[in-house]
């Protein structure tokens, strides 16, 4: 009776009141038939699921262990029963950020399903797509991808396209070709998914805010800003309403549109978002999160675009003693944070730290992508310039002449970011005496910015400039004053 009570209550909601009927069927059954039978075993399944939907996962996991060892032992590691458990406690495991463990029993149960089931069965897809977030979650996107496309075949089958089901698996599978790249795709199947969510929830539901903000990460991946930024505003809007203005929720929507802000040139209302979301972050996270420091992160790119250099790097200088504590001094992450450190003190005219940062960057980028990688280049050249600030022309030099090499093979003779290390590579010949070569280099970065610019921009009059120095050097004084 207990038992049916617990079901019914689940069915309305009512996970309180399960619990507590559960609670009772479990001390009774626990005295009838003892802690190791296999009806106690099913009175902690459920009892494990009831606390499991009321956040209790630690609870739900250690009920769901003691079930799983019954139910093995009476069953075999093979049996369906088994493999439900597997699956429950899979849940508390997840919950618990048990990634790994979650997706072993997943894959035992999956065994078992298919062999029950058939491989296009729905239960065999319900559980496919939990595993493939789990491997989502442990970083193996490309498997997730795989299981979820086979999964929405199934669900698209048995409840139609324009299903609430399957919405939920077309988030799932977009968030994968997202973390793939392919961001077109994702963008495909969240617009597709949105339309049902804002059928079913309405559109200020928590569940679009989520759906919101996936695209948003889609839209700032295909370069689409504006997009965006007016997909977080939709979101945090429901987040504040949802959570309140001062929740972690709201603050992480705060950062995002933050970004987008920073992205679009708003860099004043970036900076307003991020400051926000640091306060909150701080008060639940601590000073010294991963998650705190990626915030401060954003706000020192935000000071930085308003010219607040020496803000920027006292924020920089707080991030980088926690990923150092978190990741090591020579993780990737580590890297950037010191090369976005590295152009505050370029900024605030102190080159030597710079260039100093900037070594650091390059030992880290050159073993992570190699020596001929374009975020390399982009390293060697900003550590040519500080080079260059240094006077130590030579280095800037023998660094940029590699650094066009990779520019010109990426984006072609006649591009702009060519035409940049162009003028760059002219300027280090020029200091070194070689005017013809300076010559030549800014000739031909001339006709780009003059391109792509305009002959009145300030890119195209720095260039103008550096030529009429070279040109006046080889004695040609009156192309030298024709700019």
């Amino acid at each position: 009776m207990l038992a049916s009570l617990s079901t019914a209550c689940g069915a309305l909601g009512d996970h309180l009141r399960r619990k507590e009927f559960l609670e009772r069927a479990l001390i009774i059954n626990e005295r009838e038939f003892g802690q190791d039978h296999v009806k106690t075993a099913t009175t902690q399944v459920d009892l494990g699921i009831a606390c499991g939907a009321l956040g209790e996962h630690r609870r739900a996991k250690e009920l769901l262990e003691s079930a799983l060892v019954i139910k093995e032992r009476e069953f075999g590691n093979d049996h369906l029963e088994t493999a439900r458990t597997q699956g429950n406690l899979s849940n508390a495991c997840r919950a618990l950020g048990d990634h790994r463990r979650a997706k072993e029993l997943l894959e035992k149960a999956l065994i078992v399903e298919e062999r029950e089931f058939g491989n296009d069965h729905l239960q065999t897809a319900r559980t496919q797509e939990i595993l493939g977030n789990a491997c989502g979650a442990l970083g193996d996107h490309k498997r997730k991808k795989e299981l979820l496309e086979k999964v929405l075949i199934i669900i698209e089958r048995e409840f139609g396209k324009d299903h609430l089901e399957t919405a939920g698996t077309q988030v799932n599978l977009g968030n994968a070709c997202g973390a793939l790249g392919d961001h077109r795709r994702k963008m495909e199947l969240l617009e597709r998914a949105l339309i049902i969510e804002e059928r079913e929830f309405g559109k200020d539901h928590v569940e679009i805010a989520r759906t919101l903000a996936s695209m948003s990460t889609a839209c700032g991946a295909l370069g689409d800003h504006l997009r965006r930024k007016e997909l977080l505003e939709r979101a945090l809007i429901i987040n504040e309403k949802e959570f309140g203005k001062d929740h972690v929720k709201t603050a992480t929507m705060q950062v995002d549109l933050g970004i987008a802000c920073g992205a679009l040139g708003e860099h004043r209302r970036a900076k307003e978002l991020l400051e926000n979301a640091f306060v909150i972050e701080e008060r639940e996270f601590g000073k010294d999160h991963l998650e705190t420091a990626r915030t401060l992160g954003h706000l020192s790119n935000a000071c930085s675009a308003l010219g607040d250099h020496r803000r920027a790097k006292e924020l920089l200088e707080k991030v980088l003693i926690v990923e150092e504590r978190e990741f090591g001094k020579d993780h990737l992450e580590t890297a950037r944070t010191l090369g976005h450190l590295s152009n505050a003190c370029s900024a605030l005219g102190d080159h030597r730290r710079a260039k100093e940062l900037l070594e650091k960057v390059l030992i880290v980028e050159e073993r992570e992508f190699g020596k001929d990688h374009l975020q390399t280049a982009r390293t060697q050249e900003t550590l040519g310039n500080a080079c260059g600030a240094l006077g130590d022309h030579k280095r800037k030099k023998e660094l940029l002449e590699k650094v066009l090499i990779i520019i010109e093979r990426e984006f072609g003779k006649d591009h702009m970011e060519t035409a940049g290390t162009q003028v760059n590579l002219g300027n280090a010949c020029g200091a070194l005496g070689d005017h013809r070569r300076a010559k030549d280099l800014l000739e031909r970065a001339l006709i780009i910015n003059e391109r792509e610019f305009g002959a009145h921009h300030v890119e195209t009059a720095t260039t103008l400039g550096s030529l009429s120095n070279a040109c006046g050097a080889l004695g040609n004084h009156r192309l030298a004053k024709e700019p």
